[in-house]
């Protein structure tokens, strides 16, 4: 059986929010503080444990949204989880729970109403187990007792040999304890008797000293056993530090992790308070090897970097939160507001990566320079057209570094290098290179082999018409959409008083005569013919470079249907979108 989705209706800040339950990787949630990443966690602690935790575990003028409760009060003002499982042959069930503001609560199963007491519904949710650990104001060692007593001495419940005869022991260890016990309780009541040796409401009555009654041996040593840490200083956990009792409880969820009869899953809300960083990435490799080697799931809330895996962000989201202002007919010259959080939707994994790491203040230093797939371009134009073409094209966009320059390849390269120096990962640079003296000298000037830490990759920038061949120069303009390049020359024309280039002229550039010159020289010479009584108009330049850039971009994002790519450009983009050049 496996739980492969939970989505989350009207609670607290969250309107309507799904989230996918994934095998063998911990799913990352980020956001700012008090957007509701935490009610995630909330959510599935009610969903999974409402019939044997306290009943403050759903307040609903607490946990029914405030415009919901306190305003519209209309026919969807209740809270509802929904969790969808899976069993090995393939079929889903899906099991609701809503939760009313007068307290009630109802269920369904597969979308058809079943009794609270419907034994279909617990033979599904016995198969799990969830623990719900809160960031502060938690009594872990409350909660590393209860764990070791569900999870840790579970095994001793099981009569096998060795332990039926720890069974027999501790009997007898009762039977003298009892024995003792009814001694000193004799003792005491002679005492009491000689007290209360009068007429009256207490003549008569006995002290009894009751002696807890056990069934097996895990209730038993449940109450004799405590767990601490051992520093030296003979006192329980409670005495210990934040840090040391998260520590402890970590290397608890190791051992029942490993050893639970049941799909356990943690709920674990910033799990990096009171560790130090060199101990947060220790234990977000933990967690890691919890989820992935004993087949665990974990969900976390963090603001720790050292939580992200950006090798893959897939299971990693940021949840945002808006305010939606709400005005009800039964609550007149009254205002709500709704607060409405959410994943945020990214275009790219990089600007995703990009959008995490602003969210969590990770400067370059910090080794998020450096994705596991990367562009190295030559100027900032070559970025500025590939991103725009891919986000154009819906073709993913890659992590993309500028060199500043063809000659500063190498050097750039050699900073990347060292900047890998400590991740854990080997990340991939793909070079792109223009195809001109410049270009051609640096491509073969790299030597992917000299570089220890990163995986170099080299590739000239393709040409718009795949008929030609490499034996003639071309650079990033010559790979646009020709229309969009003289689209954008004409518009500067026209701004400068200049004679456009015309229709007959854009077509000529197609011809033999001019294939093998460079398309920007191209339009540099019909706009001086053109142009005769005026000055000559640079193209080649860097300033008149990024104008022409600017104007492509802004064209491109307002009628990318003109602009469109073809196959050959389309196929360039996709090849180094992604790692499998």
């Amino acid at each position: 059986m496996k739980f492969i989705e939970f989505q989350i209706k009207r609670f607290r800040s969250i309107k309507d929010l799904t989230i996918k339950i994934v095998e063998n990787e911990p799913i990352i949630i980020c956001g700012e503080n008090n957007v509701g990443k935490t009610n995630i966690l909330r959510a599935l602690n009610i969903f999974f444990n409402y019939f044997n935790s306290p009943k403050d575990l759903f307040i609903p003028e607490r946990d029914i949204p405030y415009n919901k409760f306190y305003g519209s009060r209309g026919g969807t003002a209740y809270t509802e989880f929904i969790g969808t499982f899976e069993k090995k042959d393939k079929t889903k069930h899906k099991i609701s729970f809503r939760l009313q503001p007068n307290g009630e609560i109802s269920f369904k199963l597969n979308n058809r109403n079943v009794e609270i007491g419907d034994s279909s519904i617990f033979e599904i949710l016995d198969n799990f187990r969830y623990y719900y650990i809160k960031s502060n104001n938690i009594n872990i060692p409350e909660i590393l007792s209860k764990t070791l007593e569900e999870e840790g001495l579970l095994p001793l419940d099981k009569k096998r040999s060795k332990q039926t005869q720890a069974l027999k022991k501790l009997e007898e260890f009762i039977d003298l304890s009892k024995k003792a016990i009814l001694d000193i309780e004799k003792e005491i009541n002679l005492k009491f008797a000689q007290l209360i040796n009068f007429d009256g409401f207490l003549k008569g009555k006995k002290i009894k000293i009751n002696f807890a009654e056990y069934e097996n041996l895990r209730e038993a040593l449940s109450q004799m056993v405590s767990i601490t840490f051992d520093d030296g200083i003979d006192n329980g956990i409670v005495c210990k530090g934040s840090g040391v009792q998260r520590v402890v409880l970590l290397s608890l969820m190791q051992y029942i992790s490993s050893k639970s009869n049941k799909k356990i899953i943690w709920g674990l809300d910033e799990p990096e308070v009171f560790l130090q960083p060199k101990l947060q990435k220790q234990v977000a490799k933990i967690i890691k090897d919890i989820t992935k080697n004993q087949n665990q799931q974990t969900i976390i809330t963090t603001h720790s970097q050292y939580f992200i895996d950006l090798r893959n962000v897939s299971n990693t989201h940021l949840l945002v939160g808006d305010l939606v202002k709400k005005e009800y007919i039964r609550r007149r010259n009254k205002t709500f507001y709704e607060i409405e959080a959410n994943f945020k939707k990214f275009p790219s994994i990089s600007s995703k990566i990009s959008e995490i790491k602003k969210h969590l203040g990770i400067a370059n230093n910090d080794g998020w320079i450096l994705l596991p797939y990367n562009l190295l371009v030559e100027g900032v134009t070559d970025k500025k057209y590939l991103e725009e073409l891919c986000l154009a094209s819906d073709i993913q966009i890659p992590n993309i570094f500028i060199a500043h320059g063809t000659s500063k390849f190498l050097g750039f390269l050699q900073y990347l290098d060292l900047s890998a120096e400590n991740l854990d990962y080997k990340p991939t640079i793909l070079c792109i290179l223009d195809y001109d003296s410049a270009g051609r000298e640096q491509f073969e000037g790299i030597k992917e082999t000299k570089f220890k830490n990163i995986k170099v990759i080299k590739k000239y920038i393709s040409h718009e018409n795949n008929m030609l061949t490499k034996t003639i120069p071309h650079e990033i303009e010559d790979f646009i959409p020709q229309n969009l390049i003289f689209d954008a020359i004409n518009k500067i024309l026209k701004r400068q008083g200049y004679k456009i280039i015309t229709k007959a002229q854009i077509a000529n550039k197609n011809k033999e005569a001019f294939l093998k010159t460079q398309l920007l020289e191209y339009a540099e010479t019909i706009i001086k013919n053109n142009n005769l009584d005026k000055e000559p108009l640079k193209l080649t330049n860097d300033g008149r470079k990024l104008q022409i850039c600017e104007i492509c971009c802004e064209l491109l994002s307002l009628h990318p249907e003109i602009y469109a790519l073809n196959e050959n450009q389309k196929n360039f983009l996709n090849e180094i979108s992604c790692e499998n050049v």
